[in-house]
């Protein structure tokens, strides 16, 4: 993850792949008419012999759970994780049936033609991402989201969190910087939000809930809700464009606490600086100072 001045090259999280949802809605009630599948796309050996099961299938509604995202075809599903540079353009213009496979852009891994002059396309730069079919709905059978924990956006997120925490000795034991990490508790939180949380919450990354008082679990609890609500209805979360051709965008990061803001004055004391570590093979922002 490359970082710069007010500007941050992000993995999407819960609310990014929200944003992303909602804007892939617009492709909702079109019929797959057409599938092309970049030759180096490492999904095409997944999806290529599937296209007869997509092709004229009516794309019905999109969800998302976590950082998934699941397309409900009118026989069939296709899941998705955008993992770390995956995303989608949404396109409609009546040129779209005039462009040919080899002219997509080589960032673009699959593109879906859409009847009324829709285009639907999943780009991946480093290709870690999931795109498959499936014929029952991975919701109820797919053990990956059948491990998933509470979405972050579930209206009843903090009596779930609580509940959990109070039946499985795990959670309680567990590291607060791996535990905001680990989907089989919460679905949807991811490095930066998790940073963004602690803060919030004036906990060190490294206690676990058992060293924590009962007034500090509940503060750690309403934490998650409220940075992830906020998070949700930030105007400027999610700026991939949507036009064919363009590469991402990078996200402004204003409305970030603590992430990405290392050297810079801790907003809450203004005492001392937001202090950057790597842990586990990513980053973690916090003030000294104020999460001891």
């Amino acid at each position: 993850m490359s970082i710069k001045l007010n500007k941050v090259v992000m993995m999407p999280e819960g609310p990014e792949v929200e944003k992303i949802r909602q804007r892939l809605l617009k492709a909702t009630h079109q019929r797959i008419i057409d599938v092309w599948i970049n030759q180096n796309a490492r999904v095409r050996p997944q999806l290529e012999h599937q296209l007869p099961n997509i092709i004229d299938k009516e794309i019905n509604d999109v969800k998302r759970i976590g950082k998934y995202l699941i397309f409900e075809l009118n026989e069939g599903w296709i899941l998705n994780h955008l993992r770390m540079t995956g995303g989608w353009r949404v396109h409609f213009s009546s040129k779209m049936k005039e462009i040919k496979n080899e002219e997509l852009p080589k960032y673009w891994k699959v593109a879906f033609l859409l009847e009324n002059n829709g285009l639907l396309a999943y780009t991946d730069v480093r290709q870690f991402g999931i795109l498959e079919y499936h014929q029952q709905n991975p919701l109820t059978s797919d053990e990956r989201l059948l491990q998933l924990g509470p979405d972050v956006a579930h209206p009843n997120l903090v009596p779930k969190l609580k509940e959990r925490i109070m039946v499985n000795e795990r959670w309680r034991r567990k590291i607060i910087a791996d535990l905001l990490l680990d989907q089989r508790f919460i679905a949807g939180i991811g490095n930066i939000y998790r940073s963004e949380i602690l803060h919030a919450a004036s906990l060190s990354p490294f206690k676990t809930l058992d060293s924590l008082r009962d007034e500090e679990i509940e503060n750690f609890i309403t934490s998650i809700q409220i940075v992830m609500a906020m998070a949700f209805h930030a105007k400027n979360q999610e700026s991939y464009p949507f036009e064919l051709g363009k590469a991402p965008e990078r996200l402004d990061s204003d409305h970030f606490t603590v992430y990405g803001r290392d050297g810079k004055p801790c907003p809450r004391c203004q005492q001392h600086s937001i202090k950057k570590i790597r842990w586990k093979g990513r980053s973690i922002y916090f003030c000294p100072n104020c999460q001891k």
